[in-house]
């Protein structure tokens, strides 16, 4: 999450998306990443409808819903499990990772 506050909230570009997504990892198909943003919505929201943090816009790309991101970005001091289970691994070989869990 190395885009900045305007640009989340103003969208990001799918193309920007998948050149960062890409550069992690090459299995990564532009049409995939498309079709999975299609459905961020429905993946975010319960039966209520609530808990939309993220909304994709095909011309648009994705942008924050709930602002409380932004916060979360700049003041969480957590530090997620995975994070070092990821650098572990060497980028040349990401399957590899499958074989950790």
């Amino acid at each position: 999450m190395t885009a900045s506050d305007s640009d989340l909230m103003n969208g990001l570009s799918v193309d920007r998306i998948f050149a960062a997504a890409s550069r992690r990892e090459r299995r990564i198909l532009l049409g995939n990443l498309k079709s999975i943003l299609g459905k961020i919505e429905l993946l975010q929201i319960d039966e209520d409808g609530r808990g939309l943090v993220l909304s994709y816009n095909p011309d648009k790309g994705i942008s924050v819903v709930d602002r409380q991101l932004l916060l979360y970005r700049k003041f969480a001091t957590v530090n997620w499990p995975w994070k070092s289970i990821i650098t572990q691994v060497e980028p040349t070989d990401a399957y590899q990772a499958d074989e950790l869990f």
